[in-house]
This record gives structure tokens, sequence and C-alpha cells, in this order.
């Protein structure tokens, strides 16, 4: 067994399955970064369509969509963009059960694509400005390949999938339908996980979770990646790092990978193009599995959010000079399982997705929690399905337009 797959057991990460429906099969070593029910292919899931909750109203243009990984749907909220309130608008199917995973959308709002790593396939989908979602098609991502993360470029031409199952990355080009053409799959990583691609859209940084390695990618004109230099440790020390979801911050010059075993946030200077590595946050190794990452500017001052399913909270870390984070960060919250994250446009608001309950979290941003101002403060959780499977929802990613 790998030292990842030993990781995900004392750990336990991605648990909700073990807690919502007792033991369950684990999948081979290699096949996923979380362990899940076993691989066995299920029928594609039926469309639900869930009651709205009374929450107050949003703009139509403001929305917020989950993965139900063990559902194979996404659910479909519209948001009110001043109290942060989610209003269930209802789901769409999203292949296989125990697949759905990440999501990305398109900078004009036009267009969201989904992971199904049991599908091996990135689903397509325009968006309604009632914040529902219209299949559009599903693009293959090869036999075995897992597809776990997206990624998109800021013109909205390109988008990235990190394969897990089979250790490639595919690239594709959006057309101005929103259907995807494949126009590159790299191979010969490990156990490629998160991704993210800078403000100019020139660079790709990928996280090698397996191999506990950073690769930059240079993004060509067609969409295709060239290797940039080798790929670097994701741990500052001698440890083996296992790096999962990642940000940049707003300068462009600092990029934050969180490592899910090791419970830390690794900083890297990524001024040169190439990511160099700086130290992790808190310096001490911890169990609290940060999964989701996001970056927040609160009153001038930039924090890094994470969301950590180990310990069920998020945790707020204020950027210092030079990149460093400050310690200990502020904890918020208590949410269970929590995985995906995303800060809305305004940063005002902050959202995770909780596998361990099923539920969305809704966390607000620089206000008073409960007397004291913080830089997050959990407001309330939202269902995302009225009538989940007997093992929960379990949502996986939570994406908002922009």
């Amino acid at each position: 067994m790998s030292r990842l797959s030993t990781a995900l057991k004392i750990f336990a990460i991605f648990p909700p399955l073990l807690l919502l429906a007792g033991t369950v099969g684990m999948v081979a070593c290699g096949d996923s970064i979380f362990p899940t029910v076993t691989a066995t292919r299920t029928p594609t899931s039926t469309p639900t369509t869930a009651t709205a909750t009374p929450t107050g109203t949003a703009s139509p243009s403001t929305l917020a969509f989950a993965t139900n990984f063990n559902s194979g749907t996404i659910s479909e909220f519209t948001r009110n963009t001043t109290t942060g309130a989610l209003t269930r608008v209802g789901a769409v199917a999203a292949g296989s059960k125990q697949g759905p995973k990440g999501m990305a959308i398109t900078p004009n709002n036009s267009f969201l694509y989904a992971t199904n790593f049991v599908d091996n396939s990135i689903l397509e989908y325009s968006i309604h400005s009632n914040g529902t979602l219209a299949s559009i098609g599903t693009a293959s991502d090869g036999a075995g390949s897992g597809p776990e993360m997206i990624a998109i470029n800021p013109a909205g031409t390109f988008l990235w999938v990190t394969n897990f199952g089979n250790g490639t990355i595919s690239a594709w080009s959006i057309g101005s339908d929103g259907a995807l053409s494949g126009v590159q799959t790299i191979s010969g990583l490990s156990g490629p996980f998160g991704l993210v691609v800078n403000s100019s859209g020139s660079i790709l940084y990928v996280a090698d979770n397996k191999a506990g390695l950073i690769f930059t990618f240079t993004v060509n004109s067609n969409g295709t990646l060239s290797q940039s230099g080798a790929a670097v440790p994701s741990l500052p020390t001698g440890a083996r790092g296992s790096p999962g979801l990642m940000t940049i911050d707003p300068t462009g010059s600092f990029l934050y990978v969180d490592d899910l075993s090791n419970g830390v946030v690794v900083q890297f200077n990524i001024t040169s193009g190439t990511p160099v590595v700086g130290a992790n946050f808190p310096a001490a190794f911890t169990s609290n599995v940060p999964v989701g990452i996001g970056v927040a500017v609160l009153s001038s001052i930039t924090y890094v959010l994470t969301a950590n399913q180990g310990a069920g909270n998020t945790w707020a870390f204020q950027i210092l000079n030079g990149g460093f984070l400050s310690v200990p960060p502020l904890s918020s919250g208590s949410v269970s399982a929590p995985t995906g994250l995303a800060v809305d446009p305004q940063n005002a608001f902050a959202y995770t997705a909780n596998q361990g309950d099923g539920t969305v979290g809704i966390f607000k941003l620089n206000v008073a929690c409960p007397s004291i101002v913080q830089a997050v403060c959990q407001s309330t959780t939202i269902a995302t399905e009225t009538n989940p499977p007997s093992n929960g929802s379990a949502p996986f990613s939570v994406v908002l337009t922009h």
C-alpha cells in the first residue's frame, strides 16, 4: 500500500460514507484519492426537484451549485448577495452515483463542467438565469482516467482536468456552444489532484498527490501544456507531502497548497513562475485534513481560508509580508466533514460542501461573531437534497457564478 493509502486510513479522509453508512468497502490503492464505497458502477441517478427554501430572494444571475457524490446529481441554488442565503432550486443528473466531484464555471457564467470519477467523464451544462442547469453533452476522459478537479483559463477558452486514476492531465478547448474538444493528454504523473491557473492564463500548477510534487506547466496558445522545469517537493521539510487543492493570492506572487495527510497549508513563492517552497503553516503537522481552499480580501487584509474535513471547521490565515501566514489561524464553525470551499466575488461570504451531513455551509466574512469581529463566522447550513439516499448526498464541491 502507498503512503497515501496509509494516510487515508489514519485520518479517515472523506469519512462521511463511513459515518453515515457504517463500514464500507475501500477502492483499490491508486484508484482514487478518497476512500469511498467500492468502485462498482451504479445506475445513473434520476434528477430530483427540491422544494425551494424561503430564505429570501436572490439576483437571478447569482447562483451556486454543489456536486452530490453519493446521489450522482448536482444541486442548484440561487444566492442572495446581501444575506448570503441559498435557495434550493432543484437538482440535475450528473452521471453514476458515487462519481460527481470537481466543478468549474466559465468566466462569463454561461457553462458549468463537472467530473464523474466513476464514468471517466466530464459533464457539460449550460447555466440558465433561474439557477437551473441543462445538459449539453458529455466528454469522455478515457477508460480508467478517474477525473477529479477542473480549472478554466480566465478567457474561458480552455479547460484542464486532473485524472487521478491514470496519472494524466487532459486539456480541452471550449467551443462557443460550450462543447469540449480534446487537445492534449499529458501522462507520467502519479496521482494528480488539485490544479490552478494564474490570472493571465499563462501558467498552470498541478499537485501530484501520490508523488508529493508540484508541477508547473506553461499554457500554449492552443491550450496545450508544456512542463516548465522539474517538479518540486510539496513540503519544505524532508517529509513526504500529500498536496491537495491550491489557490493563488490576488497579487499572483504566492501559491498556497493544502497538504491532506499532514494537515497544513504550504506556501510557495511563484514570482519567477516556478514555485519556490517557503514554509508550512502551522509549523507542526495536524490531523485537521484541510481540503477546500480559497482567498478572501477583507478590509484590505487578505486571508487564506480552508475547509478542514478532519476537524469539521474552517481556518483563516492572514497573509503577512513575504506571503507567510499568521499562526495560529482563526478557526470557525462546526460543520460535518467539509470538503469543497468557495469564496463569493464580493468577499462577503464563503461556502463549504459538507460531506458528512449532506449540506452546504454558509459563512459570513469579516463580521461580528457573535460580538467580536473576526474573519470567518458560521451562519447556517442548507441541505443539498430533500430526499437524499440512505448514506446521504455527500456533497463534494461547491462553486459560485462570478
